[in-house]
């Protein structure tokens, strides 16, 4: 049972590390965004890109949809805070 155990968790290792990464890739990407909204004065919340991002976990597995749902609807939150604090263009 041990050996299983361990090798679980090793696969959930090597998936943080592959989550933490595109995390970074995503918080980057809404920094940029964040300048170009501040540039052209746009609003940092879209609700219609909001629904349109969530949108995309209606295809998951119903047995994990709200999980997937509340952890793409923090993402969303703290891509958002990204961009409110964006330090390019200041």
């Amino acid at each position: 049972m041990d050996d299983e155990l361990q090798k679980q968790r090793n696969k959930i290792d090597k998936i943080d590390e592959e989550l933490i990464n595109l995390l970074l890739s995503r918080i980057k990407l809404a920094d940029r965004i964040g300048s170009i909204k501040k540039q052209f004065g746009i609003p940092v919340t879209d609700p219609e890109r909001e629904k349109y991002v969530l949108s995309k976990t209606h295809g998951v597995n119903l047995e994990y949809r709200q999980q997937v749902q509340r952890i793409f609807r923090q993402i969303i939150r703290e891509c958002s805070l990204v961009q409110e604090n964006s330090r390019e263009g200041r």
